[in-house]
């Protein structure tokens, strides 16, 4: 992940612990659906 700086530079104008939370929580729907 070479732009993982630019992302969290970029996301922490929105809110990095809520977009990681969001992300968690697709993550973990997606699996449940999957299985």
């Amino acid at each position: 992940m070479s732009w993982s700086p630019l992302y969290k530079n970029s996301t922490h104008l929105y809110g990095t612990t809520s977009l990681e939370i969001l992300k968690v929580i697709y993550r973990i729907q997606y699996w449940c659906e999957g299985k």
